[in-house]
Order: structure tokens, then C-alpha cells, then sequence
């Protein structure tokens, strides 16, 4: 292993004995450095270097005080197993034209470089490695490789493709920015992780995520697109991230449109929806594609400035899995809503209007809001209300424009709450229901049903005399009669 010194006596080419040095500030001479040698840019031989070949190394170090240019040109700079690239000099380093930067269990580190000048270069880490930069020192391409644990330690940009083959983990406080008119690829075995945020900014049709196979895992704390201009953003499939979040920091370029792609996407954490723009406007159109939603966490909406508009299309969105979830849609109409859980309540935060709506399985607390269904509405006797009074339908107004179906439910709300039909209403199964005013619709035909009190247009098939939500206790509250 040979210790090498650039020195620049003879002119900038990397390829001549003559621009090497066994010591910082030696005399030339020595061997061209290559594997197992490391390579140290200082103010011994502060003059520009340029590549004429490719370089190999055991560690590659620009110090603070090297002012000079590095310039691999078109060859690629590579670091045997364990070898670390350190830019730290004052001076620019140029990454070069179809040029690649390779490490294998080594760190990157750009972060103090004083010009970091991208080119069309790629950055590829294998192995387990450290990636540190900061803002305004872009890279263009890089590369986690099959098998690789890549740290993300500092706020990164990059302008080119990610390809995440590996797994990037991006530190908690630290942003991944994949900047304008960048892509992100994943391979079967690709994993986006850690407790940071991976930021998709402004991309257009065709850029975002282009490639998400089956075995490509997304669990970041959040994955965020920011300030996406227009056109499909992201492939269908499951996202484990704890957030994902569309979203608008600045009007510039506004307008802004997110449009799903035709599929089906899962969500397997919150859903948000930020606009903290003002005069900024971003519309979020599934409407193009149609795509089906599942959406296993909360859905959130943070409209501190702007607007947020959600343009429903005719696929259907799903609010399954076994955590509470508190949903929030700002009013919009969206798709035909499904609850389906095994556990936990959904609570509603806002009116809501959907195209229909289904209870299948789980609570649901509509919290004193509105919600309007355009088609038929249906709850399946496994589905029911809950909240934190027993009588969790108390101000809460359902307006349904087509059929509506309900199985076995208790129906409090003696405070009052609405139920207007449309079309036909039955509810069947062994239920009860009170202070509901069904006049605004059809009458409900409840057999098998108890009246608990303050009900109007509910047809009963048995109704004894004063038999009130009062006097039945907590039996009644669970759909059941007790003496």
C-alpha cells in the first residue's frame, strides 16, 4: 500500500509520475497511484488535477486546504473495499460526463467541498456506507446497490435518478430531496427507511416514482411530494411510510397537480394533504385514472394557506386495518368510501360527501359532522358507532341519495340526529335506534327494531308502550332487550 500526494509540477493529467509525490509538498516521481494506495489532495500541491484514466484508490481526501479543481472528466473514480471519498477542499470538484463514483464500505462525504459540480456523473454505493452532503451540493445520479445499507446522515439533493437497489435510511431530522426533473427506481429488494423524510419536489409526468416492483418496501417516517406539477407521480402498490403527504411549501410554479396512477395503491400509514402556501393552489385529480385507496392510518388535511382541492374519480377508497384513524377530507367529495376494520374507530373530522358508502366491519364516530352519500349507503351488521359518549350519533346528518340498509346497529343519538332516504330504507337484524328525525326522506322500515325514544319516520313492527332509551340501560346500548 503506497501513501500518494498530488503535486501538479508537470501539468493537470492524473496519468503522469511526474504529478506525484510520496509526501505532501515532495518531490515528483513517484508511482501513479491506483488499488490499495491512498490518494490526498492538499496545499502541498495545490494545482488542478485532471483525470486521463480511470482511478482506483484506498481512500480518496480532498483537504480543506486544497483550492485547486479536481476534474474527473470522463473516467470514473473507484474505491476498493472500504475506501472513503472525503471532499472537504476549498476548491470545485467536477464529477465529470457519464462518470461513475464507486464505493463498496465506504462513506461519500461532499459536505464541505466548495463547489461540487454534478455533471452527468453517478454516485454507487454497495456494501454499508455513509452518504453525507448538504443542500446546494447536488448530485445527479446515484445508486444504493443490491445488498447495500446506505445511511443518509445529511440533508441530500439529487437532480437525476435515484435507483435504490439496497436499502436507504435516511436519519431522523434529515430530508433526501430528489429534485427537479428527478426519478426514483426501486429493485425487487429496494428499501426506503429511517426516521427521515425522502422529498419528491416538483416533479412532472413521468418522474416521481417510475419503477416500484413487487418486494420493494417504502417505510420511511415520510415520503413527500412537494410541489408536483402534473401528470402520473407515483406506481401502484403498498406504502408503508408513516406519512405520505402531497404537498405545497411555496406558490412558485403553482398551480400544482398530483394524479395517481391507474391501480390500486395501499396506505399503510397517514395520508395528508398540506398546502402551507399562500396563493398556492393544488389539486389532487384521481379522476384521470380512477386508482382504488386503502388507507390503514389517519388522512389528514393541513391547509394553514392556499387550497387544497380533491377531484374524486370512480374507483373506491378503504379505511381498513386494526388502529383508530381520524379522517379528514375538508368537505370534498371523494370516491365510494368503505369501512372495513377488524378493530379500532374510525372518527370523522370534517363534512363529508362520497359517492357511496359501505360499513362492513369496525366503529365509526362521526363526531356531530355531515355526511352526504350520493348513491346507496350500507351497514352490515358487523359495522356499528362508537365515541366517547354512548350516544355517538348525537348531531350528526346523513343525507343519502340512494338506498340505505342497516343491520342490527345501535343508533343513539338522543340529542337528535338526521337520516334522509332517498330511495328505499330498511334496517333489519335485532337493532335499536333514538332521536333520529327520518322526515327529510324516505320512512325507515325497521323489523326486528326498538325505538328508544325521539325517532320520527321509523316504522316499527313492535313498538311495547314506553319503552325509551332511558329505561333500557346499557343492554339496548349493545343492540340487545333486558328485563
Amino acid at each position: 500500500m503506497a501513501v500518494r500526494f498530488w503535486r501538479g509540477i508537470v501539468d493537470t493529467d492524473s496519468t503522469k509520475v511526474g504529478n506525484w509525490a510520496a509526501t505532501s509538498g515532495g518531490a515528483g516521481g513517484a508511482s501513479v497511484p491506483g488499488s490499495g494506495d491512498t490518494i490526498t489532495y492538499d496545499s502541498g500541491g495545490d494545482n488542478p488535477c485532471t483525470l486521463f484514466a480511470n482511478l482506483a484508490h484506498a481512500g480518496f481526501d480532498m483537504q480543506a486546504t486544497f483550492s485547486a479543481k479536481i476534474d474527473l472528466a470522463t473516467f470514473n473514480l473507484v474505491g476498493d473495499d472500504g475506501a472513503d471519498v472525503t471532499l472537504a477542499g476549498s476548491g470545485e470538484f467536477a464529477a465529470g460526463t457519464a462518470t461513475t463514483i464507486a464505493l463498496t464500505n465506504g462513506d461519500f462525504d461532499n459536505s464541505a467541498v466548495g463547489t461540487y459540480t454534478r455533471g452527468t456523473s453517478t454516485l454507487s454505493m454497495s456494501g454499508v456506507g455513509n452518504l453525507i452532503s448538504t443542500v446546494g451540493k447536488f448530485l445527479l445520479n446515484f445508486t444504493a446497490e443490491s445488498g447495500s445499507t446506505i445511511d443518509v446522515t445529511e440533508n441530500i439533493q439529487a437532480f437525476g435518478t435515484a435507483t435504490i437497489n439496497g436499502t436507504l435510511s435516511v436519519a431522523t431530522g434529515k430530508t433526501f430531496f430528489s429534485n427537479v426533473d428527478a426519478t426514483t427506481v426501486f429493485g425487487a429488494s429496494g428499501r426506503l427507511t429511517g426516521l427521515g423524510t425522502y422529498s419528491i419536489e416538483t416533479p412532472v409526468g413521468g418522474q416521481g416514482i417510475t419503477v416500484f416492483p413487487a418486494g420493494a418496501v417504502v417505510d420511511i417516517s415520510v415520503l413527500q411530494f412537494s410541489r408536483p406539477e402534473s401528470g402520473d407521480l407515483m406506481i401502484p402498490g403498498t406504502y408503508d411510510a408513516g406519512v405520505v403527504r402531497l404537498h405545497s411549501s411555496s406558490a412558485i410554479g403553482q398551480p400544482f397537480a398530483f394524479e395517481l396512477s391507474s391501480g390500486s395503491y395501499v396506505f399503510s400509514g397517514d395520508l395528508e394533504f398540506s398546502n402551507i402556501a399562500a396563493g398556492a393552489t393544488i389539486v389532487i385529480d384521481n379522476s384521470i385514472n380512477n386508482s382504488n385507496i386503502e388507507i390503514l392510518g389517519d388522512v389528514i388535511r393541513t391547509e394553514t394557506a392556499g387550497t387544497i382541492t380533491y377531484t374524486r374519480g370512480t374507483g373506491t377508497m378503504t379505511l381498513s386495518g386494526t388502529s383508530n384513524q381520524a379522517i379528514d377530507f375538508g368537505g370534498q367529495a371523494i370516491e365510494a368510501l368503505t369501512v372495513d376494520k377488524s378493530a379500532g374507530t374510525v372518527t370523522q373530522g370534517d363534512d363529508m360527501s362520497t359517492a357511496a358508502f359501505a360499513g362492513v366491519d369496525g366503529s365509526y364516530d362521526p363526531a356531530g359532522f355531515a355526511t352526504a352519500v350520493d348513491g346507496n349507503c350500507d351497514w352490515a351488521a358487523a359495522f356499528g358507532f362508537s365515541g366517547p359518549t354512548e350516544d355517538p350519533l348525537d348531531g350528526s346528518a346523513w343525507t343519502i341519495g340512494g338506498d340505505f340498509t342497516a343491520d342490527g346497529q345501535s343508533l343513539f343519538g338522543s340529542a337528535g340526529w338526521t337520516l334522509s332516504v332517498v330511495g328505499s330504507a330498511v334496517a333489519s337484524g335485532v337493532g335499536s335506534v333514538a332521536g333520529c328525525d327520518a322526515s327529510g326522506g324516505t320512512e325507515i322500515h325497521a323489523v326486528g327494531w326498538t325505538d328508544g325514544g325521539l325517532t320520527t319516520n321509523w316504522e316499527f313492527d313492535a313498538k311495547p308502550p314506553l319503552f325509551q332509551k332511558a329505561n333500557l340501560g346499557k343492554s339496548l346500548y349493545n343492540g340487545l332487550v333486558s328485563a
